[in-house]
């Protein structure tokens, strides 16, 4: 899988930015505003950012998450048992 980057959606006080490297695909997510501030980091293994894309293709994946947005995301990726790393600041 060739490296991208792609910026899944920004908005005033949100962004999820994917990218891919090295076969490997990382999420970056960032809220923040007057009374909240959240990142969250998402980091998968080849085997899983494999597993994921077999199932769902970069562009699809991309789309659940802008209409699904992360708790959309994360139910998906339990449902089809595809794990990752979550560091939240």
């Amino acid at each position: 899988m060739e490296d991208r980057k792609i910026a899944v959606y920004r908005e005033q006080s949100v962004f999820l930015d994917l990218s891919i490297v090295d076969g490997c695909l990382r999420m970056d997510s960032e809220v923040f505003g007057p009374s909240y501030d959240s990142e969250a980091h998402y980091t998968f293994s080849k085997e899983e950012t494999e597993k994921l894309f077999q199932l769902i293709s970069v562009e699809d994946f991309v789309e659940l998450c802008r209409k699904e947005n992360l708790h959309g995301m994360e139910r998906f990726l339990k449902k089809h048992r595809i794990d990752y790393d979550l560091f939240v600041i």
